[in-house]
């Protein structure tokens, strides 16, 4: 859980949004929120509005902070300083500071993070959260690349222009260097061979799972090769959300790639990494941003040139507690 705390109207809400990419339809309102929305919400507005509700309805605060605290680990709870040290002549209002002001201690104890917000700039006063930080990146070039091929399971090895093409990324410094066991690979040989190029010396632990989509009839072939099959005409008809013809879904495919990538987060917390490097090809890399980058990007958007990609950075906390995303820090292009 993360707390933002911060005066009336100092912009707590536009930097929780900016900084989180939260959504509007993600965001709960504590003035009117159900019990299930409050539940279900990725983050919370005006949680000292609900504590007064609460109060008002006659529940136990500490008990339903509790609540909170259990039932939706991976909340953004955003709230109003109140009081500012005035105690009201009202004994509800009293009674409403004290309530709130013993609540927010509770979630801030518990919280991975503090964020106060002042002149709409936020400021951690806590922060002790697992962040990682994954350079995501697209493996060097192969003959069905330069064909502009549907390149899934067929296993190319990388031409030698797009081994060059690495080597000069690899110098000028582009992804940098990463640990021992802080290397993570698709299986595919076109990605092994990339990680050996841009990382040499070490050995890239293999993903399963991290495979490219198999793109059925489309295997290998490109749109020229395509053209005037039906069931390709189908697929492009759909606007490329319909399932590969004798392959996988767009929706599968995605589940997978996800799938992986929690495994290479868990093998990371396990050996206490912040950061790692992981290769892949360009439909998992579409699957990332499209599934788990905050904002969300269409598929086909996401797609990088070979040797290039982006650099995530994730809240391992907040994804063990199910809100599974990402940030863009970086883009690569070149």
């Amino acid at each position: 859980m993360i707390l933002i705390t911060g005066g009336y109207c100092q912009g707590k809400r536009a930097w929780a949004a900016e900084y989180f990419s939260l959504e509007e339809h993600e965001v709960a309102d504590g003035a009117s929120c159900s019990r299930q929305e409050l539940l279900d919400c990725s983050a919370l507005d005006h949680f000292h509005l609900l504590v007064r509700r609460w109060l008002l309805e006659g529940e136990d605060i500490p008990a339903m902070t509790e609540m909170l605290l259990r039932e939706n680990p991976g909340l953004l709870v955003l709230t109003d300083e109140i009081g500012s040290g005035i105690i009201p002549v009202d004994a509800f209002e009293r009674k409403y500071r004290e309530a709130h002001g013993r609540a927010c201690c509770r979630i801030a104890e518990q919280a991975e993070a503090v964020v106060r917000v002042v002149c709409g700039i936020g400021t951690f006063i806590k922060d002790v959260r697992r962040l990682m930080t994954i350079r995501v990146i697209r493996h060097g070039q192969t003959y069905g690349n330069t064909l502009r091929r549907f390149l899934g399971k067929t296993d190319e090895p990388l031409i030698e222009e797009g081994r060059k093409r690495l080597q000069e990324i690899r110098e000028a410094g582009i992804w940098g260097n990463v640990g021992e066991g802080a290397l993570f690979s698709s299986p595919m040989l076109r990605c092994r061979q990339t990680a050996q190029i841009l990382f040499p010396g070490l050995e890239p632990v293999l993903l399963p799972g991290m495979e490219e989509c198999d793109f059925g009839i489309m295997e290998n072939k490109n749109h020229e090769e395509l053209d005037g099959d039906p069931q390709y005409q189908a697929w492009i008809d759909s606007g490329g959300r319909a399932p590969f013809p004798g392959g996988e879904s767009l929706e599968g495919f995605s589940e997978r790639i996800v799938t992986a990538f929690g495994d290479m987060l868990d093998q990371m917390a396990d050996k206490d990494m912040s950061e790692a490097a992981l290769v892949c090809h360009g439909g998992s890399i579409m699957s990332i941003t499209e599934v788990l980058v905050r904002p969300h990007r269409e598929y086909f958007s996401g797609l990088k040139g070979n040797g290039c990609g982006y650099v995530v950075q994730v809240d391992y906390d907040l994804w063990k507690n199910g809100r599974k995303e990402c940030r863009i820090l970086k883009e690569v292009d070149m």
